[in-house]
């Protein structure tokens, strides 16, 4: 099954059951779905696709997560932590920062000359797809480079 006719089913199954948060990210991220496909002259986005809009709406509603701590907003805060917790029930499961670090030991053994950290980092994400988020990429990498020099 796609992951696009998983979200829809997720969707009916929400309505049926009642639950609004759920219902409301689902149409959220379906709409935002096809508001791309409508930008790329009605082409069917495939999977990979779908996870980096998912990715997107992630690293969204964390950055506002992070205002909302800010602001002392518990009602928002909540809200976006139920929303960010069903949205990465579809996205590939990552890996443990400790397996990310080893990656990137691995990656800048086997290239020894490539030495600027953009190009490190894409790599990297290249190596790993959708397994690794950029920002955590990066993170490590800088970390990593420092250690080095």
């Amino acid at each position: 099954m796609s992951l696009r006719q998983r979200i829809k089913q997720d969707l009916i199954r929400a309505l049926k059951q009642k639950e609004p948060g759920r219902v409301s990210i689902l149409r959220f991220v379906l709409a935002e779905i096809k508001n791309l496909e409508i930008d790329q002259n009605r082409q069917e986005l495939d999977d990979q696709d779908l996870i980096k809009v998912l990715n997107s709406q992630v690293k969204k509603l964390s950055e506002s997560l992070e205002l909302f701590t800010k602001g002392r907003r518990q009602d928002l805060i909540f809200q976006t932590q139920a929303e960010i917790k069903i949205l990465k029930e579809y996205l590939p499961e990552q890996i443990s920062d400790e397996e990310l670090e080893k990656r990137v030991s691995e990656i800048l053994a086997q290239n020894p000359a490539v030495t600027r950290p953009g190009a490190i980092i894409g790599l990297v994400i290249k190596q790993l797809g959708n397994q690794a988020e950029g920002s955590k990429v990066a993170q490590i990498v800088s970390r990593k480079i420092t250690r080095l020099s």
